[in-house]
């Protein structure tokens, strides 16, 4: 059950509020959530001292497993750890209007309890359902401390979108003068395919003009065939 805690009139939302109304346009507020590891250690001050073996991923005699960097990390999809952070989310959204969220190391939320992947993790998939969630922006860092790294695969479920790491690891390479960096060519349209324009005014083939039916397949267009001013080669 979620607690009920200070109104939403709190002096942070007021701010929020007179920004909107100052510049006309929409404020957004967005949380980071960083549930990987509260750093278990000395006496019990956290989860530990309410049940280790349910909100902790442990190893072979009890020692925590460390995929969040900090010693230990919380075991996301275990049922009751699960409701618990699905009632942080709502308890975030309802009484603080927090528009989204940033998961910091996203991948940890897809693991089990004994810290393998899942291919449908409960939890993001929960997140993803859930009603009073449904209108808030889900961000993953999709990668965690151990290694498990999934741009472009994480689970979303259609509701999530990904901090895209490579994009920013080549932009920093360039600002930065790699050598190598300058030899990539980068572009949206060349003589292959339907040309920039076409690309969105059109979504079939569209040879009319010409008098020319094309049999091949557009390559760069997933089938569809070129534009009116050529065939693909």
């Amino acid at each position: 059950m979620v607690r009920r805690g200070r109104p939403a009139t709190s002096h942070r939302s007021k701010s929020f509020t007179n920004i909107d109304h100052k510049w006309r346009t929409p404020a957004r507020s967005s949380l980071p959530a960083s549930w990987g590891g509260p750093g278990e250690r000395g006496p019990f001050i956290s989860f530990r001292g309410l049940d280790n073996q349910v909100y902790y991923m442990l190893g072979p005699g009890g020692s925590y497993l460390n995929f969040s960097g900090t010693g230990n990390t919380l075991s996301c999809n275990h049922p009751v750890v699960r409701e618990f952070l699905l009632d942080c989310l709502r308890y975030w959204v309802s009484e603080y209007h927090v528009d989204g969220f940033r998961f910091d190391l996203a991948s940890i939320l897809g693991r089990a309890p004994d810290g393998t992947p899942l291919d449908n993790p409960p939890l993001l998939e929960a997140i993803s359902a859930d009603p009073v969630l449904r209108d808030t922006k889900l961000v993953a860092e999709a990668w965690d401390a151990a290694g498990l790294y999934q741009v472009g695969s994480f689970p979303h479920y259609g509701r999530r979108s990904e901090w895209n790491g490579r994009y920013r690891d080549a932009v920093r390479r360039f600002l930065r003068g790699d050598p190598h960096t300058l030899a990539s060519i980068n572009y949206v349209s060349s003589h292959d395919g339907f040309t920039l324009h076409d690309l969105f005014a059109y979504n079939e083939k569209h040879n009319v003009a010409s008098a020319r039916s094309c049999s091949r397949p557009d390559r760069s267009t997933h089938g569809r065939c070129a534009s009116a001013r050529r065939c693909p080669r």
